[in-house]
């Protein structure tokens, strides 16, 4: 089961995180972070592979994924389930589409306006 976490803002991690959209304009409401120990625990199974693999342990990256808030409590509790594909995930074929650029993502992370224009961002 995943749970949500808000960051305090003075902490390492919630500016890592605001530290991608500081020249972008965007204001920072507020970084959750998603625990999911099963999640967790394949990520850490896959990466050790990739790692060995490739002789790097270096092999992360930071990728966006903007999406309305329902879709992001979808995904929360789901993962990223190809069944839930939401209104961008046929544009260039079935599937999630993630981006190294935060800006692209928010392209897609369209305002909820029940929430004061809020986008959401995984």
């Amino acid at each position: 089961m995943s749970q949500l976490h808000v960051l305090d803002q003075q902490t390492d991690e919630f500016r890592n995180v605001a530290s991608y959209f500081t020249d972008n304009r965007c204001q920072i409401i507020r970084v959750e972070r998603i625990e999911n120990e099963m999640w967790h625990n394949i990520y850490k199974k896959e990466k050790k592979t990739i790692d060995e693999r490739l002789y790097s342990n270096s092999t992360d990256r930071v990728l966006f994924h903007g999406c309305l808030r329902p879709a992001s409590e979808e995904i929360l509790q789901r993962g990223f389930d190809k069944r839930i594909i939401g209104i961008h995930g046929t544009d260039y074929g079935d599937g999630f589409y993630f981006s190294t650029d935060p800006m692209r993502s928010h392209m897609y992370a369209l305002p909820d306006l029940s929430r004061w224009g809020e986008r959401t961002m995984l």
